[in-house]
């Protein structure tokens, strides 16, 4: 297979899997097993006659997988002295070396210094590392991912790489070894990948869409993609990772262990047994887990209250439960028209804000992903309603003036303030009645006021009238809103009215009379009170 070999062993290296430990189903362990043994002295595998590619492709392939699987034992240090030994030659090589190499701690500045080098002008790689040949999709998925996980990959080199990659995008959404050459599983896989790694960062939601459409497409009635096993295995785990088709990663899983052998390989073949093993690890990553529960319930001041139905300006608090705690949970909100609204998150937590949004039902959509290995493990969904909300708050009653004097005559003014809590246009009738000290009534009266959604704070002037003071002490402002029967809030305020006083003095001398004496002493006594006046 020449130089295909050498290439699709050093891309297949761009699909990734946690180190994390899962319970590794029986065909993992069986599989391993098939490997150790089949390791030859020097620590390499491949060049039997069962072997799909060449030594140097088949052992970097088989030595990334034991990484991949936390697989950290004598026989993966065989191999890594077989692999540095390697006199790289073509940018697939340096691809091999740089990235087992890293991952193992080895220095590989010489090997990335090439690797960066070798990129040409329009952002791709080509077959060698003296850029003789043009650039290829194949070479240059190669070259990304070995820098990527080299940590040597700069935004100006990764930029140029993905533009020319994207370039290279057949009319169908798959990649072949060129564009407009026929687009294939394993190289669109492979793309599939390295778009994945970096959409955080840049735009290529369209391309990585296209690409995916193209690969489920290419599902076979057996489950497998491409009639092998390589293929359907690199197809599982780009597919995982970008899209939630239950049933098509069900058939390829049913595909991979049906076809797995007696001794625990796939076709005696070490290349295509260790990317089953990544295939079926990802797998047992998705079984472990899967959304459990998502659970609704009000923000109050007494704490949370499980709930599906809420009102106008309130807050939801959206929990999902998963199987494993290395799943990140994303959730969004949509309405009834598929429109996303946001949501914030606090901790384990996250909150929706129902503010005057329609009445109607709403669908939480949370979406389980693997942090270490970026897999689409699952999605649930969940149901609640905002109820039609006619609500009001922070209500204060004002009367003014708020302090006066018996005697006077005042403007009084009669105010309501309120900020709108509904979620539909309503009419509020707002009651007000003034009441003297002696409970006699001065004023009372009904306002009917429209008030449309989202008005926010409203000022609502009830009354105005002129007032002669006549008794002191409080006369008492009551305030209530009501929406047809239903009283929504109630205020109260008061003016204050000091009584009208004048004062009256007693006097008095001790003693009352005297005769002459210059020893005498006079004491004159003088008391002052206020007396309250009538009007």
């Amino acid at each position: 297979m020449k130089a295909a070999a050498y290439l699709l062993a050093t891309l297949v290296l761009a699909l990734g899997l946690a180190t994390a430990a899962y319970a590794q189903p029986t065909a993992i362990d069986q599989g391993l097993s098939y490997l150790r043994a089949a390791q030859a002295a020097d620590g390499s595998w491949g060049g039997t006659p069962t072997s799909l590619n060449g030594v140097v492709p088949t052992t970097a392939v088989v030595a990334r997988t034991f990484q991949l699987l936390g697989v950290s034992d004598a026989t993966l240090a065989k191999a890594l002295p077989f692999i540095a030994g390697q006199t790289a030659a073509t940018v697939e090589e340096l691809g091999l070396q740089a990235e087992v190499l890293a991952v193992s701690g080895t220095d590989v500045a010489a090997l990335v210094a090439s690797l960066r080098a070798a990129q040409r002008a329009d952002g791709g790689w080509g077959l060698d590392v003296d850029k003789t040949f043009l650039s290829e999709a194949a070479d240059t998925l190669a070259a990304t991912r070995a820098l990527n996980v080299a940590a040597a990959l700069d935004a100006v080199a990764v930029s140029r790489a993905l533009g020319y990659l994207v370039s290279q995008q057949n009319a169908d959404g798959g990649w072949g070894t060129v564009k407009n050459q026929p687009s294939q599983v394993f190289y669109t896989a492979l793309a599939l990948v390295i778009l994945r790694d970096f959409q955080d960062v840049f735009d290529v939601g369209a391309p990585l869409n296209a690409g995916a459409a193209y690969l489920a497409a290419q599902q076979n009635a057996d489950g497998s993609f491409g009639g092998s096993v390589f293929e359907t295995a690199l197809a599982f785990q780009a597919l995982v990772r970008v899209s939630l088709d239950t049933a098509g990663r069900a058939a390829a899983v049913a595909y991979l262990t049906s076809t797995q052998a007696v001794d625990g390989s796939w076709a005696q073949d070490a290349f295509s047994t260790a990317l089953a093993l990544r295939a079926l690890k990802d797998a047992a990553t998705l079984a472990a887990a899967q959304i459990q529960a998502i659970t609704l319930a009000l923000v109050s001041s007494g704490g949370r209250v499980p709930t599906t139905a809420f009102n106008a300006f309130q807050t939801a608090a959206i929990t999902v439960t998963t199987g494993s705690p290395t799943v990140a949970v994303n959730v969004a909100v949509r309405d009834g028209a598929g429109a996303v609204l946001p949501t914030r998150r606090q901790g384990s937590e996250f909150f929706f804000d129902t503010q005057a949004r329609s009445p109607g039902t709403f669908t939480v959509v949370a979406l389980a992903l693997d942090a270490s290995t970026g897999i689409l493990v699952d999605e649930r969904t969940a149901t609640f309603t905002i109820e039609t909300t006619v609500a009001v708050a922070d209500t204060v009653a004002v009367a003014t003036p708020a302090f006066t004097h018996v005697g006077a005559t005042e403007t009084v003014a009669v105010s309501v303030s309120l900020t709108n809590r509904s979620n539909v246009p309503a009419t509020l009738s707002i009651q007000h009645t003034v009441t003297s000290p002696s409970g006699t009534v001065l004023s009372n009266g009904v306002t009917s006021v429209p008030l449309p959604v989202n008005s926010g704070l409203t000022n609502i002037v009830l009354a105005t009238f002129s007032q002669r003071v006549t008794q002191s002490g409080q006369y008492t402002v009551q305030v209530r809103v009501s929406a047809g029967p239903t009283l929504l809030a109630a205020a109260d305020a008061a003016i204050v009215a000091a009584p009208l006083v004048h004062i009256e003095g007693t006097q008095s001398l001790t003693p009352s009379s005297v005769t002459p004496d210059p020893d005498k002493r006079l004491r004159l006594n003088i008391r002052l009170r206020g007396v309250e006046s009538q009007p």
